[in-house]
């Protein structure tokens, strides 16, 4: 698509980078990631302040989206690689003390190692950045840039805006009602069934994650798709969501 333009390729990689962490941290400003990164903190880092662990979680979503900022301009390029390269071992550090989220190991380091060898070293002006006169690039900045504007409004989803740990995407469990006859589903649906007190129900961000090393796209679209599946093999109204 790109071998015959690298200019233009590095265009749109860098367009893309500049929307990833510009709209991941302003997707952070919510309450409900203040209420999780809040809680976090009191958990990992107690003996800091109170006043001090609410500054620094109300400055997380402009701290990104400054990174994103930094990306643009030749002269604070470096400085954004940087910050962007701590933010993300500072992540890594936390999902190995936690036991989680090696999914996202690969990408990660990916990031900084094409931003630091694509764009540390070799200048790559604001003009030519924003120089949209090829299909491609103007493509690119409508998709990374200007799109996920439209998830404040509920027509662009989490995801395709860079809405990445936000608490924004909502992850869903289907519970089916009392007395279905659960026998009558596929051994790959069943296979996922987990019970509680009671309750039997599926995690679909687990089956995702057990089937395809992924975790769920998380858009209440997908998750009514595989309930209508699922009922398909039932009777009557059979089940119900929860949004978590």
């Amino acid at each position: 698509m790109f071998s015959n333009d690298p200019k233009r390729a590095k265009q749109c990689i860098l367009l893309i980078f500049v929307g990833t962490y510009f709209w991941s941290g302003i997707h952070k400003w919510n309450s409900q990631f203040f209420e999780i990164w809040s809680n976090g903190l009191s958990k990992r880092i107690p003996f800091v302040p109170e006043v001090f662990r609410k500054l620094f979680t109300h400055s997380v979503p402009f701290l990104e989206a400054s990174f994103g900022t930094l990306l643009i301009f030749s002269k604070t390029r470096k400085w954004g690689i940087w910050l962007i390269t701590v933010m993300h071992i500072m992540i890594l550090i936390t999902f190995i003390l936690g036991n989680f989220g090696y999914l996202v190991f690969p990408l990660t380091l990916f990031n900084i190692f094409a931003l630091f060898y694509l764009f540390y070293r070799k200048p790559f002006s604001f003009k030519l950045l924003f120089r949209l006169i090829h299909p491609k690039s103007l493509i690119v900045f409508i998709l990374s840039i200007v799109f996920p504007i439209l998830n404040f409004f509920g027509y662009y989803d989490h995801l395709l805006s860079f809405s990445y740990f936000s608490a924004k995407p909502k992850y869903c469990r289907l519970h089916f009602n009392v007395g279905q006859d659960l026998s009558r589903l596929p051994i790959n649906i069943k296979q996922n069934i987990r019970q509680h007190e009671g309750q039997y129900y599926i995690d679909f961000n687990e089956w995702s994650a057990k089937s395809i090393n992924v975790m769920v796209y998380p858009e209440i679209r997908v998750y009514e798709k595989l309930q209508d599946h699922i009922n398909k093999y039932l009777d009557g109204p059979n089940s119900y969501l929860e949004l978590y």
